[in-house]
């Protein structure tokens, strides 16, 4: 819509895309022991701030958490979630933390073995979808929330709607350490288009052309 305004008053635009840094994503100098004594892995993590569709998405988050521990009993798995977006609770294999620090948070993505967002709503690209990819990590999601980036699903994420699917996705991923790799690195590799070096450049050209 802007775009169309825009070019209706004869006005160019260029999109810079939400950026992060992929420098802080990549920062291995982390403690290994946990700062949460109730975590173990493997466990995969939602992050998210007090926003409908990610309240929605937690509830959504619960419910998978309960169908994977009557279908796979005797698997270890748990489901994080961090953010405003819920209340602390832990309940069997669903842990809310609330708010945590920067560098908890950090520690969180290094050691998630994917990362869940059946996000069912919203507009805009989602800056915490890059965030997690620039981690390395697999993304597990809707539409919605891959909205705005061109991803192959498979190849750099998992897009799938169906949620009815999802325990069944994570009990195949947890099986296939290779797969798990390999989509990652094509995440990471994916994210630093991203960055926010490359994608701010956009304003020093900007700003040159004026001049």
């Amino acid at each position: 819509m802007i775009n169309l305004f825009l070019r209706q008053h004869k006005l160019s635009s260029i999109l810079v895309p939400n950026p992060v840094n992929i420098e802080e994503c990549s920062d291995e100098k982390l403690r290994e022991d946990s700062p949460f004594k109730t975590i173990e892995k493997p466990f995969c993590l939602f992050v998210g701030s007090r926003h409908d569709p990610n309240i929605e998405a937690v509830e959504v988050i619960q419910q998978i958490a309960k169908d994977f521990t009557i279908q796979y009993p005797n698997v270890s798995f748990q489901f994080i979630v961090v953010g405003s977006c819920w209340e602390p609770e832990e309940n069997n294999n669903f842990i809310a933390l609330g708010k945590v620090s920067d560098q908890d948070l950090a520690w969180l993505y290094h050691h998630a073995t994917l990362i869940l967002s059946p996000i069912l709503s919203g507009t805009g690209t989602s800056l915490k979808t890059v965030e997690a990819m620039a981690y390395g990590k697999v993304l597990l999601g809707t539409s919605v929330a891959f909205r705005g980036y061109p991803v192959e699903s498979d190849k750099e994420g998992i897009i799938c709607d169906r949620l009815d699917e999802y325990v069944l996705l994570i009990a195949n991923l947890l099986k296939d350490e290779n797969k798990l790799q390999e989509m990652g690195e094509n995440a990471k590799q994916f994210a630093k288009k991203y960055d926010y070096r490359l994608l701010y450049s956009s304003y020093h050209d900007l700003i040159e052309n004026q001049l």
